[in-house]
């Protein structure tokens, strides 16, 4: 979890371009200028439903992953 803190971290101090920025960086500057909260929870929403989709469907083979790998032979 600190390494992906600091991925955060470091694209929010080092990306000035907006055309350039990732969307949790993207969110947390629209979240420092404006006040639009409806606005912001929809872009959160639709930032992080994808993920969840995309982890539910390539579950299986995580956990198969991390399950055949802790396995000794």
């Amino acid at each position: 979890m600190v390494s992906a803190w600091n991925d955060f971290l470091f694209a929010f101090v080092l990306i000035s371009s907006d055309a350039k920025k990732v969307l949790p960086t993207g969110l947390a500057t629209y979240g420092q200028s404006n006040n639009d909260y409806t606005a912001l929870f929809a872009m959160a929403t639709l930032t992080t439903v994808p993920i969840v989709i995309l982890f539910m469907i390539f579950q299986r083979y995580l956990v198969g992953g991390l399950a055949a790998g802790s396995v000794k032979a």
